[in-house]
């Protein structure tokens, strides 16, 4: 493929047109070596984040989880990550932690 000019151009069948810190989380969340926080440094020198960032890559990076476990690929433990992820919701919405989650008393009440 190539512009109108001839110069070859590269299409990137993977783009994505969400925000910045989507894409950063398939590198923050993925394994990767201690080296790699150099280039965390660097993106926020030159493409400053927001405060807390860090604290969103887990949530930004469920699809991507989701998406390995439907492939049927959960050999680094994708499956434990999507329980784990949304945990500190669920305490939160359902009040005490001790108050039972409606569908466990609906599913009693069937017994």
């Amino acid at each position: 493929m190539s512009d109108q000019d001839g110069a070859p151009v590269l299409i990137d069948p993977a783009v994505s047109y969400t925000w910045p810190e989507v894409d950063l989380s398939m590198l923050w969340c993925s394994p990767r070596p201690p080296e790699s926080e150099r280039f965390f440094a660097v993106y926020a020198d030159h493409a400053p984040l927001l405060d807390g960032w860090q604290e969103r890559m887990p949530l930004l990076h469920l699809r991507e989880l989701l998406s390995t476990i439907a492939h049927g690929d959960d050999d680094w433990g994708a499956a434990a990550a999507v329980r784990e992820i949304p945990a500190p919701f669920r305490k939160h919405h359902r009040g005490s932690p001790t108050t039972p989650d409606r569908a466990v008393v609906v599913a009693r009440d069937r017994e």
